[in-house]
């Protein structure tokens, strides 16, 4: 009897206390709430992000389906939206946030007519945060929580030259990465025996040394900017054409494209078509991300269209010159002789005979 409770209480002596248990099974809960893949309790949430003319628009969108389509993003960012319904793509974006073509006043590829072919490209974010250019429409996609969606306009290119810059779920979202739980000191077992007590160590003094010096680190310097294209079509044209300009920049922080006084930001590699009325300088201007700046020039000559007879104006028809008439010299009229008038010869007078009276 003395032996089974000697045994009894070296057990219990030797079991982990009940709050230590109950630590453990705390931890373990957490550590499932808090594991990869987690989320708190809430709506879901996919991230979008939106670029053209240089501008990178980043919405977080919540919706309370499991999973919802790329169409319903755009619609739920609350961004102006112009879209041709029943395409082959189900649905056809035309325009987002005032960039791109309104349909049904022009077509919805109205910069795809003619090269460069410009119109919004879709993207999706793998898991390693590349973007993956998606050839299915906006209402044939489906994201769930957690996603992020990207839409580009520009020269659709399946490469990851066209792609929208990287920015993660958490980025569009504004999440910031949790806590890294503490965890809570247990309370040591009690030893079954007393540990024997170890006198500390004798501390032996370090040798003194010269101190040394610290490197200076020198800073890696940015990289210059540098613009590999910028061209025309054409140096010159006649007034009412058009000219496709084309650029294409590497280590830049910023590209802006100067004419006519005005200044746009614009994506690189890039194009622009334009019409000038006169003879315009188009330049260039690249900005690199320690603050240097560069600049390339483009002249396109306007020359006068040729001069045309203007319609509906009738042709002068030349007045033929009269030719002189010879003159006439008098004929003279030759002199008649006037008829010398004889007078008539004088009559005897006839004698009068007188009858003798009746008886």
């Amino acid at each position: 009897m003395n032996d089974a409770l000697e045994f009894d209480t070296q057990n219990h002596r030797n079991a982990p206390p009940v709050r230590q248990i109950a630590i453990m099974v705390w931890l373990a809960v957490m550590a499932i709430l808090l594991g990869p893949g987690a989320q708190a309790d809430g709506p879901n949430q996919v991230g979008l992000v939106v670029v053209h003319d240089g501008q990178v628009i980043t919405r977080c969108i919540e919706f309370t389906e499991d999973r919802i389509s790329g169409l319903e993003v755009l619609e739920k960012s609350g961004l102006d939206l112009n879209i041709e319904a029943g395409s082959s793509l189900g649905a056809t974006i035309c325009r987002i946030d005032g960039q791109g073509c309104t349909f049904p006043q022009e077509d919805c590829f109205c910069q795809c007519l003619t090269t460069p072919c410009v119109y919004w490209s879709y993207w999706q974010l793998n898991d390693d945060n590349s973007w993956q250019y998606s050839s299915m429409g906006g209402a044939g996609h489906f994201a769930g929580n957690g996603d992020v969606e990207g839409w580009v306009w520009g020269e659709g290119t399946a490469n990851s030259a066209g792609a929208p810059p990287g920015t993660t779920f958490a980025q569009a979202c504004n999440i910031a990465p949790p806590d890294t739980p503490v965890p809570t000191p247990t309370d040591a077992p009690i030893p079954p025996t007393a540990t024997p007590t170890v006198p500390p160590p004798t501390p032996v003094p370090l040798p003194t040394s010269a101190p040394t010096a610290t490197p200076t680190l020198t800073p890696t310097p940015l990289p210059t900017p540098e613009v590999k294209q910028f061209q025309a079509t054409a140096a010159a044209i006649e007034a009412g054409q058009s000219v496709t300009l084309m650029w294409a920049v590497t280590n830049a922080e910023s590209v802006y494209l100067r004419y006519d006084g005005l200044e746009e930001g614009v994506v690189s590699p890039g194009s622009k078509t334009v019409a000038p009325t006169q003879t315009t300088v188009y330049t260039l201007v690249v900005k690199g991300r320690a603050g240097d700046e560069i600049s390339r020039q483009i002249t396109v000559v306007v020359n006068p269209p040729p001069a045309t007879a203007e319609a509906g104006q009738p042709t002068p028809t030349p007045t033929a010159t009269p030719l002189p008439q010879p003159t006439l010299a008098p004929t003279a009229t030759p002199a008649v002789a006037q008829p010398t008038i004889v007078p008539a010869p004088t009559a005897a007078p006839t004698p009068t005979t007188i009858s003798p009276p009746a008886t």
